[in-house]
């Protein structure tokens, strides 16, 4: 985490409202750990940590040396390897959770020495994992802290460590030598500290003064984190779904707007879509507390050879006005919003349907009609974009967007595109090459199930594609993930009706489109793996359907996605948004469905409409977010 505690602490509140805390039970390691191989050049460190205490395995006897480290673990261990002084009146943080006495005990001592510190919301964040450069600071904080190291201030050339970390890393490197799996040029700053990594790391610092005395190290379940800037970004979601969110401490001298009247922190995460800059106090004051920030793949790459200096520079300083106002950020990266020059240059870049049309999507915006579900170049040209944006922007948000098609959420495009209706967009080259049944088209007989071969691949293919996008991601970013589920979602029983009919577009799925445009949350759900995805319904204003029903065909798109978040082992939080032109009673109706399926929060989308005097208003909002 940066030396000095960031300033928005909003963000913080924001942040604690998306996690639970959560430690499992210590169990002492007194033998060699199965998964620690004697060769592994961890493992030295590692069973020499564990034989003192200092380190502690899992429940089944592994010690897990592959798995992300904590907070509150790397706390507690180096409390016991380099025990502080006991502090008279110890800091303390409001968002102890579950942690245990004794590694709360450390994360206070080390807090009052300085070696960790909180937040200005007064919380500490215990299961927040570490970037290798985070758990170099802790190191060598506490090196310094214990008068074992002086402070270093050579510049020690890493071209990967953040400014805030540039003095710790120095001295750890002064003291030490270069950490563990390095280069001369980079420590591998972004990446997150693995259990052996710091095992390593720290053994090599405290070697000669390691104390014997046994300890008590909470392993948690853990997942990555931003490494530059930590405090807000969500973590992991708790093993299970809780039917409310902890409430978050009262946000005070960091919030930029007094009110005559103090609101209480509300218990979600309330934000909005499509602000200008103009009535950012206004949100605020009505109890908003985070923004959706769109980018544009075109505007931001109008060449391909580099970005635009001048857009770039627009977004930082949208950033700093929407943090200066107090509010944190939901990134969405504007995959949907494609170059021109990018059909210009590269085969095969639309999607094809099976009459042998492209989808071209023109000069309109959001229209998703980059072939990035079957075009492997297309996505390494993606990856370019993608890299860029957290290497420009850094990775200081609340979460990032998914999703990738029209409006920049996970779908095929339409089912209906100008005269042409039942179109199934898997017909290019690139997916003809691996389609199972490439002569096969819709409407044509099955004899051989062409038809559901068809549309599992099909179905697949969409979701291979979340797949890439949080895998990619994933390589700049460790945040949550918001993905965007569009529609009503494909329902149990309609992909085998449609495919009996052929996909000849005749079942109630593929009259709304559903099948065509591949909206199916259970696929796509089940496919899932990484831990701190957040689903995100873009209808949780969907006024029909019955949600008492026992036919999960007729359940509004927020239970459905709810009973497959529910039913899933990762059990993935929830978050939503309307669909757009609400007036006050849309408005009601999703907050309510909000607050009924323990979402996370909701956006409104967008701010426009609430100013425009036809639909629900800014202080509907108000009131809603008021309301408990």
């Amino acid at each position: 985490m940066p030396r000095a505690p960031i300033a928005v602490s909003l963000a913080v509140i924001l942040l604690s409202l998306l996690m639970a805390p959560y430690l499992a039970a210590p169990v002492r390691a007194t033998a060699a750990f199965p998964d620690v191989p004697s060769n592994a050049p961890y493992a030295e460190a590692v069973n020499h940590l564990a034989e003192r205490g200092i380190l502690r395995g899992y429940a089944d006897g592994r010690f897990g040396p592959d798995d992300p480290l904590l907070r509150a673990q790397a706390a507690v261990a180096l409390a016991r390897a380099l025990p502080p002084p006991t502090a008279a009146a110890p800091p303390d943080f409001s968002d102890r959770g579950a942690t245990d006495p004794e590694t709360w005990g450390a994360v206070r001592a080390l807090a009052a020495q300085g070696v960790v510190r909180g937040f200005p919301d007064g919380m500490f964040l215990p299961t927040a994992p570490l970037s290798r450069q985070q758990a170099l600071s802790f190191i060598a904080r506490a090196m310094v802290a214990s008068g074992r190291w002086p402070l270093n201030t050579d510049p020690i050339v890493y071209t990967d460590v953040a400014k805030d970390h540039v003095n710790d890393v120095a001295t750890y490197v002064a003291n030490v030598g270069p950490p563990p799996d390095t280069t001369a040029a980079e420590i591998g700053a972004t990446t997150t500290a693995s259990r052996s990594w710091l095992a390593d790391s720290l053994w090599r610092a405290i070697a000669p003064r390691v104390q014997p005395t046994p300890t008590t190290l909470a392993p948690v379940p853990a997942t990555t984190l931003p490494a530059t800037v930590t405090a807000t970004s969500i973590t992991t979601p708790p093993p299970a779904t809780p039917t409310t969110l902890p409430a978050g401490p009262t946000a005070t001298a960091t919030a930029p707007v007094a009110t005559a009247t103090p609101r209480p922190v509300s218990p979600y995460l309330w934000g909005m879509i499509g602000s200008g800059d103009q009535n950012l106090t206004a949100q605020y004051d009505a109890g908003v507390r985070v923004q959706v920030m769109r980018l544009s793949w075109r505007d931001y790459f109008p060449s391909e050879d580099r970005p635009d200096a001048a857009y770039v520079a627009a977004r930082r300083a949208e950033i700093a006005r929407f943090r200066q106002a107090g509010f944190a950020i939901i990134l969405d990266l504007g995959l949907h919003d494609t170059p021109t020059w990018l059909h210009q240059s590269y085969a095969d870049s639309y999607y094809v349907n099976q009459y042998g049309e492209r989808y071209d999507g023109g000069s309109t915006i959001d229209s998703g009609d980059v072939n990035l579900i079957f075009n492997p170049v297309i996505r390494g040209v993606a990856s370019v974009y993608i890299h860029a944006i957290f290497s420009d922007l850094g990775t200081d948000f609340v979460s990032v967007r998914l999703g990738g098609g029209h409006w920049g959420e996970l779908t095929y495009p339409a089912a209906k595109v100008g005269a042409s209706a039942n179109c199934y967009w898997g017909f290019d080259r690139n997916a003809l090459n691996i389609s199972p049944v490439p002569d096969w088209r819709p409407g044509q007989t099955s004899p051989r199930g062409e038809a559901g071969k068809f549309l599992n691949f099909y179905l697949d293919a969409l979701a291979a594609y979340q797949g890439w996008q949080v895998d990619t991601v994933r390589q700049s970013y460790t945040g949550a993930l918001m993905i965007l589920y569009p529609g009503w979602g494909i329902r149990p029983g309609q992909f085998d009706a449609a495919a009996a009919g052929n996909l000849s577009g005749t079942t109630s799925a593929e009259i709304n489109g559903e099948i065509q445009t591949g909206t199916d949350y259970a696929r796509q759900v089940a496919a899932l793996r990484d831990r701190n995805i957040i689903l995100t319904t873009t209808w949780l204003d969907a006024a029909f359907g019955d949600d008492a029903s026992t036919d999960p065909a007729q359940w509004r798109p927020v239970k459905y996605l709810a009973s497959l978040a529910a039913s899933s082992a990762l059990q993935p939080r929830l978050y939503g948004e309307n669909t757009g032109q609400g007036d006050r009673a849309a408005m009601q109706f999703a907050v309510a469905q909000m607050r009924r399926y323990s979402l996370v929060g909701m956006a409104w989308c967008r701010e426009a409409d609430l100013l425009s005097g036809r639909y629900a208003t800014l202080n509907d909002y108000r009131q809603m977010i008021a309301t408990p």
